[in-house]
């Protein structure tokens, strides 16, 4: 903090650069003062009456990945593809992933369902219903997609953002050496249909 005060002051041309260190700065310090209670339940996406706690997806385990979703917003469901490989390389070095519906409308719920019926049927890892009330997103302040937090067995945060940044993988090759960042296809979003003109029908 002194040291970017001290840089606007000395260029405050350059205040834009400051930004993202600020931001990244602030995000922190909120999520050291965050402990996830990891006995709340919640709703579990593919079981309906069987509700779920973050202890029981953490298990045995050193730390566990949370990852948000919607699948009415593009940019989520767009990055599946990468969060189903972050996933499978994660699940396969026994940290487990829960992906968290972030609204619990019966609408949500039901494309919900439906996506992972089909395009997501590939995506591995637990899924879960986000609370509209005192939810995980708002607590994390998820604002953007893709977002995962790496969460420790007490409950602490290790790690909030994007899936691509190397402080996550830093933390996740802490806690066990041989994981490392999969290779990750960038995924272009669908161009739309071209127009075309109305048919003429004949009379």
């Amino acid at each position: 903090k002194k040291h970017i005060t001290e840089a606007f002051w000395l260029s405050p041309a350059h205040a834009a650069q400051f930004a993202p260190h600020i931001n990244d700065l602030r995000m922190k310090a909120a999520m050291d003062k965050i402990t996830l209670d990891l006995k709340r339940t919640f709703e579990n996406q593919k079981k309906k009456d069987t509700p779920t706690s973050l202890a029981q997806i953490a298990g045995d385990a050193p730390a566990f990945l949370m990852h948000f979703w919607s699948p009415w917003v593009q940019p989520s469901v767009l990055a599946m593809p990468e969060i189903a490989t972050v996933s499978g390389t994660l699940i396969k070095n026994k940290i487990p992933v829960v992906s968290f519906l972030l609204s619990g409308t019966a609408e949500s719920k039901k494309d919900a369902t439906a996506y992972l019926a089909g395009e997501g049927s590939a995506n591995p890892g637990h899924w879960l219903v986000d609370t509209g009330k005192s939810s995980l997103a708002s607590l994390l302040r998820v604002t953007s997609f893709p977002t995962v937090v790496l969460v420790d067995r007490s409950g602490k945060i290790l790690f909030n953002g994007d899936p691509a940044e190397k402080e996550l993988w830093g933390e996740l090759n802490r806690l066990n050496p041989k994981i490392h960042p999969p290779t990750i296809d960038p995924v272009l979003p669908k161009s739309d249909p071209p127009d075309l003109p109305d048919a003429t029908l004949p009379e």
